[in-house]
């Protein structure tokens, strides 16, 4: 992991909030994230209305919820059957820099 990245794990409502309210770079959500009430793309709505400026993708094979999450707000995700790719270093890194064009508008990379 490059030096001044960290993971952290959010487990619930409260979690999430104090991730989005610290200004974390970069949230991603499952698409059935366990300890939520809510699907992964309604989380993914939520902090787009809520926090503009998050940087969010959904973790999804299912072309249908990207689609959806990036409607609501995301940067393009990636799906569970990239993990260990190229392809998921790739949409981290994109989101980590907050260069992809179709992000919400006016975002900048923290």
């Amino acid at each position: 992991m490059p030096e001044g990245l960290e993971v952290l794990r959010v487990n619930d409502e409260a979690d999430l909030e104090a991730a989005c309210e610290e200004g974390e770079n970069l949230l991603l959500v499952n698409r059935e994230p366990v300890g939520f009430e809510e699907e992964g793309v309604e989380i993914v709505r939520d902090v787009c209305e809520r926090y503009p400026g998050q940087f969010v993708m959904l973790v999804s094979d299912h072309a249908d919820a990207q689609q959806e999450a990036v409607k609501a707000g995301a940067m393009p995700g990636f799906g569970k059957r990239d993990m260990g790719t190229p392809k998921l270093a790739e949409a981290v890194r994109r989101g980590l820099s907050g260069s992809d064009d179709t992000s919400r508008h006016g975002r900048e990379a923290r």
